[in-house]
């Protein structure tokens, strides 16, 4: 994620002491991880559930490339990824909305209070 979010320089300028990081944020999660055969290769995919269906469907979204893809990359239809509705929340109550790495940004953010 670093390299792909680099604006053009190797290095970002940072002002004093400042810390820089980078994030994979959701604040709701909508699918699920799990190893999927495909073509008999185990693939990392998703599985969730389509929105407005009640079934749960599986996508093999593609690997994070190691640097920035060129314009063609984007048009494919490949990246014609299903829409999935947001996790269910437990009937009781516990264990709060699925998200990823929400408490991980606020331990960087929070870090010098904390």
């Amino acid at each position: 994620m670093d390299v792909l979010t680099r604006t053009g320089t190797d290095q970002p300028t940072l002002v004093g002491n400042a810390q820089r990081s980078v994030f994979a944020v959701a604040a709701a999660r909508c699918t699920e991880d799990f190893v999927w055969s495909l073509d008999g290769h185990p693939v990392s995919a998703v599985r969730g559930r389509r929105l407005g269906d009640d079934s749960m469907t599986r996508s093999y979204p593609g690997e994070v490339p190691d640097t920035p893809p060129d314009q063609a990359f984007w048009t494919h239809p490949f990246l014609a990824l299903p829409t999935f509705e947001p996790a269910r929340i437990r009937s009781d109550g516990k264990g709060g909305i699925p998200n990823i790495g929400l408490d991980a940004l606020l331990g960087f953010l929070l870090e010098d209070l904390l």
